[in-house]
């Protein structure tokens, strides 16, 4: 786990740039994915997020997912990881008490949007709830999630 650097850091922020600037990934994803602090300085507290990604979708997705909001400062919640962890029951009534403090629902697009990624979109719009709707880009952008219908990112409206 990546740790806040509060005091100078040997860290090249050049050649994370690069890195980031070759791959197509955002600065914090590459320090994330390589065990590197997120940050040079005091960090404000991470913004209370709740993804939104397809149920069935490849784990690699989600993880990229859950990545890219790390490196974005955010603190990632998921339905769809809470409900391979968890009963249906249980699972919802987390993320429905997640729900009251999360600041914004991410809707990760990429592969469309189910049923359940719509109403968790409407829920989050009834409660006030700030919505984005965010995209890995390649390769997710051809990969559809298994047994599940889904609609264009379009259908969310902006």
């Amino acid at each position: 786990m990546s740790q806040t650097c509060i005091t100078d850091c040997p860290l090249s922020d050049t050649l994370i740039s690069e890195v980031a600037r070759l791959t197509g990934v955002n600065e914090g994803v590459v320090r994330v994915a390589h065990g590197l602090p997120v940050h040079h300085r005091e960090a404000p507290p991470p913004r209370r997020v709740i993804l939104e990604i397809p149920h069935g979708a490849d784990a690699g997705y989600e993880r990229a997912a859950f990545l890219d909001s790390v490196g974005r400062g955010e603190a990632p919640i998921s339905a769809s990881a809470l409900h391979a962890m968890l009963d249906e029951d249980d699972g919802s009534r987390v993320h429905e008490v997640w729900g009251v403090f999360a600041e914004a629902t991410v809707v990760y697009a990429d592969l469309g949007v189910t049923t359940g990624m719509q109403a968790a979109v409407d829920m989050a719009r009834l409660s006030g709830r700030e919505v984005e709707i965010r995209e890995l880009g390649v390769p997710w952008a051809s990969t559809k999630p298994r047994q599940h219908a889904h609609l264009p990112a379009s259908a969310l409206g902006r």
